[in-house]
């Protein structure tokens, strides 16, 4: 696997593989957030960085697994996240945060604490990496679905 970025904050490292296309866009402009979000600052703005990275990962899943163009009945990624394979339990985690960053994006809440932060932004790490594996098993196209399905069969 070739190596693209590895990102080091005290005893997080993420070591990423690249992804083709507009998947791998948005798993590299989440990796620049989760990056900016490892850097010292402003908590708010790292915690917003974070949850941004997290809305790229989702994005790169949305791509694979949505068909394209139309409307979508929910326009939450969260929602929407819940009906990939594999990405339930990250999506209820994410919408669950989904309010704390609402209020941390209008200024009425505080960011989480220093260990909160580390925490959400190890997490954030840990879902890239996953997203990046089920896009490397190619578990979004259509083709590897019916390889699935012959292998269940």
């Amino acid at each position: 696997m070739k190596i693209t970025q590895t990102f080091r904050r005290g005893a997080m490292t993420f070591v990423r593989g690249g992804a083709p296309g507009l998947c791998g866009e948005l798993l590299r402009r989440a990796d620049a957030h989760l990056f900016a979000a490892m850097e010292p600052g402003d908590a708010a703005e790292r915690f917003l960085r974070a949850y941004q990275a997290a809305l790229g990962g989702a994005g790169a899943v949305l791509v694979t697994v949505e068909r394209p163009g139309g409307r979508r009945a929910d326009r939450s990624a969260w929602v929407r996240l819940a009906k990939a394979p594999g990405f339930e339990l990250w999506a209820q985690y994410f919408h669950k945060i989904s309010k704390t960053r609402a209020l941390a994006q209008a200024g009425v809440m505080e960011a989480p604490d220093e260990e909160g932060l580390h925490e959400f932004v190890r997490k954030v790490g840990e879902f890239l990496c996953g997203v990046e594996d089920f896009l490397r098993a190619g578990a979004g196209r259509p083709e590897a679905s019916a390889r699935q399905d012959r292998k269940s069969a």
